[in-house]
């Protein structure tokens, strides 16, 4: 189950932020970042490994909310197909439903050494792009009613070695079901944990995140 999180003091003074409260030596804040808005500066995450990944229902044991509520659409919550829209110079209304999941899965390969990346170029790429693709083009049978992939590019315009998946799912129930149940992320679970055993052999599984 997902635990209650407790606070600490952010080297500024002003503000609290999160941190782990796993029990585990391991499991440490390693930064804080800090916003500042209106002369003051405003908590967003600390940052530290964590050991809910690589088990299916790890996404709902890194909530603390989900511990004690179910996160779910309202029933009868669905996607409707639209037709008839030009897309450019439109105006849209959009009314999310309760419990709308976003999720923004980052992927960045400028630190990965030559084997590294051979292996991420070989093994785990491919399967990344088909498990997207296959969201994008299938929002009824998913509920994914948006996904977008995002280049990262520095102040002259020059693109970096990390993308983004920017997802919206109807529930944290949809994105369940495509990763428990369908091929394509079956696919990317595979390449990911068979990778993560084959370089980082050795290292605590809250790194393997």
């Amino acid at each position: 189950m997902a635990r209650q999180s407790e606070g600490f003091r952010c080297a500024s003074a002003r503000t609290s932020f999160l941190k782990c409260s796993a029990g585990l030596s391991n499991c440490r804040p390693t930064a804080c970042r800090c916003a500042w808005a209106f002369g003051q500066c405003r908590a967003q995450v600390a940052i530290y490994p964590t050991p809910y990944c690589g088990y299916y229902g790890a996404m709902r044991d890194r909530i603390p909310l989900a511990a004690r509520d179910p996160l779910d659409a309202p029933e009868g919550a669905m996607l409707v197909a639209q037709s008839g829209r030009a897309g450019y110079g439109e105006r849209w209304r959009i009314t999310p439903p309760h419990n709308l999941a976003v999720i923004r899965s980052a992927n960045t390969w400028g630190r990965m050494d030559e084997e590294q990346l051979a292996d991420y170029e070989r093994n785990l790429q491919q399967p990344l792009q088909d498990g997207m693709a296959y969201l994008r083009e299938s929002p009824l049978p998913t509920g994914c009613a948006s996904l977008r992939m995002q280049r990262k590019f520095d102040a002259q315009g020059r693109p970096l070695p990390e993308e983004h998946a920017l997802g919206h799912f109807l529930s944290l129930r949809h994105m369940e079901a495509w990763a428990e149940n369908h091929a394509t992320h079956a696919a990317i679970f595979k390449a990911a944990t068979s990778r993560y055993k084959a370089l980082w052999r050795g290292q605590p599984a809250a790194y393997l995140a």
